[in-house]
């Protein structure tokens, strides 16, 4: 089910008619893109996030290969096992 009017879509008319009941008091809406070419400025600083850099790691591509498949009884290891 897709919105005449705004083109979003919705798992099933429910969500469509409830969707629609939102919009029967308010004006079509129309996006307009800036010109091609044209440079938009952010000027509201005080918007911005606190934290200018975030960064995202994935630890687990500093895993150590181990040597063999056999677990060393002096040292600490994890034995997974399936329940049913």
């Amino acid at each position: 089910m897709i919105c005449r009017r705004c083109l979003i879509h919705f798992p099933n008319e429910k969500a469509l008619e409830k969707h629609e009941e939102n919009f029967q008091n308010h004006d079509a809406i129309k996006i307009v893109l800036p010109e091609e070419g044209s440079i938009l400025e952010f000027k509201k600083h005080k918007h911005s996030m606190r934290v200018p850099i975030v960064v995202y790691a994935d630890f687990e591509s500093f895993t150590k290969p181990i040597e063999s498949c056999q677990p060393d009884p002096d040292r600490s290891f994890t034995k997974a096992t399936l329940r049913i």
